[in-house]
Order: C-alpha cells, then structure tokens, then sequence
C-alpha cells in the first residue's frame, strides 16, 4: 500500500507530481507572522523570564528584586 502525502492539495489526482504551491501574498504572510513573533519575544523576554520564575521560584525572584540586580 503506498501512501500519498500531498493527495489532497493536488487539483488533479491523476497527476503523479504532487506539487505545493505558495504565493507571494502566502509566503509575506508567513514571514511577517515569524517575524512580530521573535520581536515579540525580543521585546517582552524580560517580563517572560520573571512570570516564570515567579511561578516556579518566588524565594529567587525575591532576592534578586532585593540586590537591585534586574538582569
């Protein structure tokens, strides 16, 4: 029994090539969604790391809020 992955995105299933396409508009899409994530990221890691180690570790998180030491 042989699989075919790409069966459904095919327009014709008599066609041995299964081939994907994406468009610019796609691809821009994707890329521009990639990007707000990692500067997203970027932008919040510090409030990121602090919820959890608030979560995980408040003794830590407390002694570090205490030093004046926010790195």
């Amino acid at each position: 029994m042989e699989i075919k992955l790409f069966s459904l995105y095919s327009p014709s299933k008599k066609n041995k090539m299964y081939q994907l396409y994406i468009d610019p508009g796609t691809g821009s899409l994707l890329l521009q969604m990639l990007l707000g994530a990692v500067a997203a990221v970027v932008l919040f890691y510090k409030r990121i790391v602090y919820f959890f180690l608030k979560i995980f570790n408040k003794k830590k998180l407390e002694e570090k809020l205490k030093d004046g030491n926010e790195d």
